[in-house]
């Protein structure tokens, strides 16, 4: 698959397969068998409710391909809440957590790309930033954020 530079040493595949709105009980087996045709990234979010049923799709599909995980591109996104809904933002600290989070649900020790889904300004935003470029530099379980 096609693939195009992202950061320096990380290539991003040009089509991914996307999770929205496809449930936790059914990833699995829509990961697996788009892995299964080609698809190399997949991309999925803490507020599509289906990470654990994605990290079960990738890792069937790894063992029944004979892939390695560097053979896949896999995205996720922290959902930053958003006060004016009433939920709590997200500070630098629970940024990370939440990426924490996120891996073990996935079954994975590292995500290619990690985002902030929905950036909308503000300065809650900055401080979930901060914690994606300390997660890149520091910790290595994100390759690009």
């Amino acid at each position: 698959m096609k693939t195009r530079p992202l950061t320096p040493g990380a290539e991003i595949p040009y089509l991914g397969f996307g999770t929205y709105l496809i449930a936790d009980d059914k990833a699995a087996a829509a990961v697996s068998e788009a892995i299964r045709v080609g698809y190399r990234h997949i991309d999925t979010a803490e507020g599509y409710g289906n990470e654990p049923g994605v990290g079960a799709g990738i890792k069937q599909a790894l063992k029944s391909k004979g892939l390695a995980r560097s053979d896949l591109f896999v995205t996720t996104k922290l959902f930053p809440g958003n006060p004016a809904w009433g939920q709590p933002a997200k500070t630098t600290e629970s940024t990370m957590a939440s990426l924490d989070e996120s891996l073990e649900r996935l079954g994975l020790d590292y995500v290619d790309l990690y985002l902030i889904h929905a950036p909308f300004a503000g300065d809650e935003r900055i401080a979930q930033w901060r914690g994606l470029v300390e997660l890149e530099r520091q910790e290595k379980r994100v390759r690009s954020a």
